[in-house]
């Protein structure tokens, strides 16, 4: 530890940081704006995976209305599925195509790397 982490730290009687503290700074999990920043983000990715699903089920529930409702035999059914399915794949690919050409991957290793101080470029 550091001049200044003695307000971060609890020693012992024989002047050793407590297992418990010592682990936390050996993991470099000292610094409370970290938490608050990772407890944000997990906060925001479960609003926007709660609105996906959200979508996507909306989605799918129409599709199944539109089917019930112009589909009078299953071949007319199943050609308004699969067309309303490549119009929907087509919208996608073309979002990422020409909107957002640097969506590629996951980007999970990317955000792993910068999250841990890792300068990439």
């Amino acid at each position: 530890p550091g001049p200044n982490d003695e307000r971060l730290f609890s020693y012992n009687s024989n002047g050793k940081l407590s297992c418990c503290r010592r682990f936390f700074y050996s993991m470099n999990l000292i610094h409370p704006h970290h938490w608050v920043f990772l407890m944000l983000v997990g906060i925001l990715s479960a609003i926007v995976g709660y609105m996906v699903d959200y979508g996507v089920e909306t989605t799918i529930h129409y599709k199944v209305l539109l089917c019930d409702k112009y589909g009078g035999y299953w071949i007319f059914s199943f050609l308004i599925w699969i067309s309303l399915t490549l119009l929907l794949t087509a919208i996608a690919a073309s979002v990422g195509q020409f909107i957002s050409k640097d969506a590629e991957g996951s980007g999970i290793p990317e955000l792993k790397s910068i999250l841990t101080g890792v300068t990439i470029y």
